[in-house]
């Protein structure tokens, strides 16, 4: 799976632990385009505060291209299932140049605990 960040998502804060795209974001996945539509609300990387120290704040790592995207994913649940959502993610973190590793170990944290972000989910 190939992923493309296109531009880099513009964001300003909103709210207290969130931020809004005050731009459209385009990404490609596998020649597939996709637009982040302007306004979109995301909390970027959803790591809990106990490990900011570690990983880095959510809105402030090299991983927010794709922190972004699979947010909005999630919020469309109706363009893709989950599990094509976080195969994404993982791919995503790989293009940013994340190790291998370091890519696995997220995409099985967001298996594990991310369901009950996904708009799908709620939906059935």
């Amino acid at each position: 799976m190939e992923v493309k960040f296109i531009n880099r998502p513009q964001i300003e804060p909103y709210g207290d632990e969130c931020w809004r795209l005050v731009g459209d974001f385009y990404v490609e996945v596998d020649g597939l385009p996709y637009t982040v539509p302007r306004d979109f609300i995301t909390d970027g990387a959803s790591i809990p505060r106990l490990l900011w120290r570690i990983c880095g704040h959510p809105m402030s790592t090299k991983r927010l291209p794709i922190a972004v995207f699979h947010d909005w994913l999630y919020y469309e649940a109706v363009l893709l299932p989950r599990e094509e959502a976080d195969k994404i993610y993982r791919a995503g973190l790989m293009a940013l140049g994340f190790p291998r590793w370091k890519a696995e170990l997220e995409y099985y944290a967001i298996r594990w605990f991310g369901g009950s972000h996904y708009e799908g989910e709620k939906q059935r």
